[in-house]
Order: C-alpha cells, then sequence, then structure tokens
C-alpha cells in the first residue's frame, strides 16, 4: 500500500488516507493541490508586485523562481532593506503575505530572501548552493 491522499483539516491535524490497491488510481490529490504549479507561481508573484507597490519598494532585482520540487524561491532586492535587520525585513512582508495570499500557496514558499542591495554578493552565494 502506499500513501496515496493526505488532506490537511486544520493546521493541527492531518490526515492519510490508505486506500486498498485497485482504488489506488481513484484517490484524490491533497487538498492543498488544488492548483497547479504555474498557476501558484502566478498567485505569488501577483500578490508580491502588490506588496512591492504597497510598500513602496524600489526593487533591483524581484525573482520567483518555481523549483523542480515545485516550490518557490521568492529573490528581493531593495534599498529599503538597508540597515534592516532580518526580522525587520520579515515583519515588512509576512504580515501582507499571510493576508493576502491562502495557506495553499504560503506553503509552496520554500525560501524568501530579502536583501538589500550591498548584500547582493550574499544572495548570489546562497542561490550557488
Amino acid at each position: 500500500m502506499h500513501i496515496t491522499a493526505c488532506v490537511l483539516l486544520s493546521p493541527e491535524e492531518e490526515r492519510c488516507e490508505f486506500p486498498e490497491e485497485e482504488n489506488a488510481q481513484q484517490a484524490k490529490p491533497p487538498v492543498w493541490r488544488d492548483m497547479t504549479p504555474q498557476e501558484i507561481l502566478a498567485e505569488a508573484t501577483a500578490v508580491f508586485k502588490d506588496i512591492i507597490q504597497e510598500l513602496n519598494l524600489h526593487p533591483t532585482l524581484f525573482e520567483i523562481e518555481l523549483t523542480l520540487a515545485e516550490t518557490l524561491h521568492v529573490y528581493l532586492i531593495a534599498p529599503e532593506f538597508s540597515g534592516k535587520t532580518e526580522r525587520e525585513r520579515d515583519l515588512m512582508i509576512w504580515p501582507i503575505l499571510k493576508n493576502k495570499l491562502p495557506n495553499r500557496v504560503l506553503m509552496d514558499i520554500s525560501v524568501c530572501m530579502l536583501q538589500a542591495p550591498e548584500e547582493k554578493v550574499k544572495m548570489e552565494e546562497m542561490r550557488a548552493v
């Protein structure tokens, strides 16, 4: 038997079903996969563009990559991050993300690099790994 469907019932509870082999072909996809990876990418991109405008950021780089593992890597370099700690930068962005993106998209963001222009070399080193 294989795990063929995991259903997120609430943030605290997850149930995995183990259907019989003959029913395995008919198992439903996980509920957070009701969007294609391209739809998730498009929704995340639109929200990040809204955030950039809402916070009046002037990015020198803004990229969202869809990885082979179908997770999102976000790279945002803006001078407005200069002199701020990582926590301060996160507090600028994540509360808005949590309000604007559904959980099914939020949970696909595996990297969110928020950097100042002078830190670009550090970001390029991280991306090379």
